[in-house]
């Protein structure tokens, strides 16, 4: 066989394979029957090069988190109503090709949620709107989130503006000040979620930037003080800095050395570090272990 006659073959070869592959992607999108829903997300997750993980948690409402940036992440959240949220998109790009990748039209975003207002967390916020159409929620502390809607704070009793909330199960809004002024986290104590943003990380903390540190350890310790169920969806892949710190600071604590071994053996095989639990947080970061601000 010469090699024109390869080429020709292998050329044939390769479009049958992608072929092949658009008709899977498409029979998985678009089959409904109940059996499929958890099996579709699974293999979405998998063939998608855009979705670092994918996780459905209690009362059906799945994670999909996104590599944006360096190190960021944000989340696509799918609730158990149908709504689907954007949490923290740094940048525009990775999310709508995680929608296509997911089979989402661009009209099915509901949502932008914002923790604070810092550009790696907002960046996404105009492109993503212009492209959906959806509203965004961000916090209400004189921040200057990009084309927020609707401004939200813990414990305000503002039925106008807490609507996007009805319909699906109880989110709370945590005020969280320390790294930002206006930061917040949202928490679905139904399904034992957290997105901390850049509050607390797994095995560290957010910097200060604006509060101080009296104000990042009241919040740190509103987070403590939840159940120990609660998963953490952090916003940034910085567990490995973190465990060197926590290393520094406990060095016979066999806790924190077991997850330090256990997170660079994850980030050798570039496996995300987030999510993680509350309780073994408690055991392992050390700014959740310190008895004062101190």
């Amino acid at each position: 066989m010469c090699v024109c006659e390869f080429l020709d073959c292998f050329l044939e070869f390769a479009a049958k394979i992608q072929n092949a592959h658009r008709s899977f992607r498409r029979f998985i999108r678009t089959n409904t029957s109940a059996s499929w829903t958890t099996m579709r997300k699974r293999l979405l997750s998998t063939i998608s090069s855009s979705i670092s993980k994918s996780k459905t948690h209690k009362n059906n409402i799945t994670v999909h988190q996104i590599p944006c940036l360096s190190d960021n992440y944000a989340y696509l959240v799918e609730l158990k109503n149908g709504k689907r949220v954007c949490v923290d998109p740094s940048e525009s790009d990775p999310i709508v090709s995680a929608m296509k990748d997911l089979g989402w039209e661009n009209n099915s975003l509901d949502f932008i949620w914002n923790t604070h207002h810092h550009y790696d967390h907002v960046g996404g916020n105009k492109e993503l709107k212009e492209y959906t159409g959806c509203f965004v929620i961000g916090p209400d502390y004189g921040s200057d989130i990009p084309e927020i809607d609707v401004g939200i704070r813990e414990n305000r009793d503002d039925e106008e503006k807490m609507s996007f909330l009805h319909d699906t199960e109880t989110i709370q809004v945590l005020a969280l000040p320390g790294h930002t002024l206006d930061h917040i986290g949202f928490y679905l104590p139904e399904s034992g979620l957290l997105f901390s943003g850049d509050t607390l990380f797994a095995m560290g903390c957010g910097r200060l930037f604006e509060g101080t540190a009296e104000q990042m350890y009241e919040s740190l310790q509103k987070i403590s003080n939840l159940p120990d169920n609660t998963i953490v969806y952090a916003a940034h892949e910085y567990t490995q800095d973190n465990a060197r710190f926590a290393l520094s600071e406990e060095p016979s604590n066999q806790d924190v050395l077991d997850r330090s071994d256990h997170v660079n053996e994850l980030r050798s095989r570039d496996e995300t570090t987030v999510p993680f639990d509350l309780a073994q947080e408690r055991k392992t970061n050390p700014f959740l272990r310190a008895a004062d601000v101190e």
